[in-house]
């Protein structure tokens, strides 16, 4: 994500935005300094002024009190007909791809996608935008009052926010792509299941094609249009949540845990947690093991 033009970022959150903090005021700039611009997406609340913003094809007028997403597939041009000032809630797509429940993680992340790309602005004469604005203003306060419970919370809200994006989208679209995306869900269930319980075990991409009777071309297309990720990312993901749980819940050696969640070399279980979490196993262990340690404290 890149903001640029006739724009002033008045303030800006960062959720789970790299940094030790996971809910904290940030400048903008050292977000998009310190993340992989990929993973992060914000949105944007117009406090004041109007103008237009600009996203490839796509580009929308923005007034006072629009709010819109801005998403990880490019850059964002602002050119004002009246000075603009935003405010941002920057957040890591990840705290929904990289949960235990991904595939809700992908059903909250699609429609937030599909406004980006579109450049879609959320205004006073949409039926959820008086709740969406309560929610924005309510992340906002839990990053003011930094509690033990105001991440949790921020985050707990933006889960809120997205299933109300989701519902607000599918009100708007093509009622049959809902209706094919569901037949989709029952139709790899068979396949999802058998991940969650053998994750664990050597598992091949003919594999799972095999399960539903599709070729592996199919397979793969109708998986990644429905889960929003390649069948063997999504099983290196449950891989990874379940070696991130037992580096934090248990004091297993990391050998170990790889082999248990399904990785046979150290150096591929080590390259894939970077890629997936930003850090090293052990890196991982030692900022999050907080439960393990604890214990052994007392």
């Amino acid at each position: 994500m890149d903001i640029s033009g006739a724009v002033v970022l008045t303030k800006c959150i960062s959720i789970a935005c790299g940094g030790s903090m996971p809910l904290s005021f940030m400048d903008y700039e050292r977000i998009a300094a310190e993340n992989n611009p990929e993973n992060i997406m914000a949105i944007c609340h117009i406090q004041r002024g109007s103008g237009k913003v600009c996203q490839e094809d796509a580009a929308r007028s923005v007034h006072t009190g629009d709010i819109l997403i801005l998403g990880n597939n490019g850059g964002y041009t602002f050119t004002a007909s009246e000075s603009l000032t935003v405010n941002l809630i920057a957040f890591d797509r990840r705290l929904f791809s990289n949960s235990y429940a991904c595939s809700l993680g992908h059903e909250a992340l699609s429609p937030m996608k599909a406004m980006a790309r579109g450049c879609v602005t959320l205004s006073g004469k949409d039926a959820c935008y008086s709740e969406i604005l309560r929610i924005v203003d309510a992340i906002w306060k839990e990053a003011e009052t930094e509690d033990s419970a105001s991440s949790l919370m921020a985050v707990a809200l933006l889960w809120r926010l997205a299933a109300l994006l989701k519902r607000e989208m599918e009100q708007r679209g093509d009622p049959s792509c809902t209706l094919r995306e569901a037949r989709n869900r029952e139709r790899l269930a068979p396949v999802i299941n058998y991940i969650f319980k053998h994750y664990d075990k050597k598992i091949t991409l003919a594999d799972l094609a095999k399960m539903i009777n599709m070729s592996v071309p199919n397979f793969s297309s109708v998986f990644r249009e429905t889960m929003g990720v390649s069948p063997m990312e999504y099983l290196t993901r449950i891989r990874l949540q379940n070696a991130a749980d037992l580096l934090q819940n248990s004091d297993k050696k990391i050998i170990d845990i790889a082999e248990e969640c399904g990785f046979f070399s150290i150096s591929n279980f080590i390259k894939a947690f970077h890629n997936g979490m930003n850090m090293s196993p052990s890196q991982y262990r030692k900022e999050r093991g907080v439960m393990i340690q604890t214990s052994q404290a007392q």
